[in-house]
C-alpha cells in the first residue's frame, strides 16, 4: 500500500501495516484497533487489565449504522444487527475469560510484543486477503499461548465508511479447493 508499494494498486495488507507497528513498538505491549472504529470508553481500562496480567486479548465489536462520533466519544448511532459480535452472546459478562484462539479477531486485540515476535508477526501470505487475525491466534494456540475475550475493550464501527471510498482489492486467485485462500490455510496449519 502507500507510495512505496510494489504493486501497481492498493491491495488490502493488514498484516504488513500490524507488522510494521510490532516492530516499531516502544512498549512491551501493544493493542490494535481497526479504521472506521470508536473505543468505547471501557476500551483503554481493558486494554491496560490485560497488558498488566501480559495475557493476550481479544476484544469486542459493534458495527453500527449513522455513527456520531463528538469529541472522540460515540454520541448516537443505529444498531445494525447483521454487525453484532456473535462472540459476545457467547460471553456476555464484563469479566475476561479465556475463549478459543480463533476469536482472536484484528479489529480491536492486544497483545505482549514478546508473543508477537515469537512467531514473527501477522502472516504476510495473508496479504492481499485477510484473514491473517485468527491465523495469528490459531499460531499463537500453538506456541503455547493463550487467548482472553474482553467484552469491554469494546469498539463501535461505522458499517456505511467501509463503502464511502473503493476498497482495498483482495482477490483470491484459483479455484476453491486450489486457491490461495486454502493455500494459505494449509501453510498456516502447523505454524508456531
Amino acid at each position: 500500500q502507500g507510495a512505496h508499494r510494489l504493486t501497481r494498486v492498493n491491495y488490502f495488507a493488514a498484516a504488513n501495516a500490524r507488522n510494521t507497528a510490532i516492530a516499531l513498538a516502544r512498549h512491551s505491549y501493544i493493542a490494535f484497533v481497526d479504521d472506521l472504529s470508536v473505543a468505547a470508553p471501557t476500551w483503554l481500562e481493558s486494554v491496560n487489565e490485560a497488558a498488566s496480567s501480559n495475557r493476550i486479548v481479544c476484544g469486542s465489536y459493534q458495527k453500527v449504522k449513522k455513527l456520531v462520533v463528538s469529541n472522540g466519544v460515540v454520541s448516537s448511532f443505529e444498531r445494525y444487527f447483521e454487525g453484532e459480535d456473535p462472540r459476545r452472546l457467547r460471553h456476555s459478562d464484563p469479566v475476561q475469560r479465556q475463549c478459543p484462539p480463533d476469536w482472536f479477531y484484528g479489529c480491536s486485540c492486544g497483545a505482549p510484543i514478546e508473543a508477537m515476535l515469537t512467531i514473527n508477526g501477522y502472516p504476510e501470505m495473508c496479504d492481499g486477503m485477510g484473514y491473517e487475525d485468527s491465523e495469528t491466534g490459531k499460531t499463537l494456540f500453538r506456541a503455547g499461548y493463550r487467548t482472553w475475550f474482553a467484552p469491554l475493550m469494546k469498539t463501535f464501527e461505522s458499517e456505511e465508511a467501509h463503502h464511502e471510498e473503493p476498497p482495498f482489492l483482495r482477490p483470491d486467485p484459483g479455484v476453491s479447493p486450489n486457491d490461495k485462500s486454502h493455500a494459505m490455510l494449509a501453510n498456516c496449519r502447523n505454524a508456531r
